[in-house]
């Protein structure tokens, strides 16, 4: 199962690097610079802490 979520994204790259225009990268970047994007409202830190939590756990290490 898969659902659409907000992600909180660390870019460690340059900004003045040139990037590729396929894979991973790009298709963040395209969305990160999409209009949707953009209008999206903020998320709730305090839900994304219980997500982040639950994530940490999901694999039961």
């Amino acid at each position: 199962m898969s659902r659409t979520v907000r992600a909180v994204v660390t870019i460690l790259a340059p900004l003045d690097e040139p990037l590729s225009q396929q894979g991973g990268g790009a298709a963040l970047l395209r969305t990160l610079d999409s209009l949707a994007f953009a209008a999206a409202p903020p998320g709730d830190p305090i839900v994304m802490e219980r997500e982040i939590a639950a994530n940490r756990t999901a694999w039961g290490d």
